[in-house]
């Protein structure tokens, strides 16, 4: 097969460079870290979330008994969230 030097790219080649994981998206001011989601098998994961979107333990509670999936509480009080307890 003879290689040509001056003929242009395969189709699929034009954009071979093109990065193949978007660009993570910048965060907003309303975002906050130190949030551990909550969901209602007992599973938890830390990360962040919209402020408005975390609840105090109390709250969350109460979400969970009434069907929520999950819910987004600060770190400090997922223990309260799992025992029930207001103190933690």
């Amino acid at each position: 097969m003879t290689d040509y030097a001056n003929a242009p790219a395969p189709h699929g080649a034009l954009f071979d460079n093109a990065p193949t994981v978007p660009a993570p998206r910048p965060l907003c001011r309303d975002y906050v870290d130190g949030v551990v989601s909550v969901w209602a098998n007992g599973r938890t994961q830390r990360g962040r979330c919209r402020a408005d979107r975390v609840l105090t333990a109390a709250d969350a509670r109460e979400a969970l008994a009434h069907g929520a999936l999950q819910v987004f509480v600060m770190a400090g009080d997922v223990e309260a969230v799992r025992s029930g307890d207001e103190n933690g």
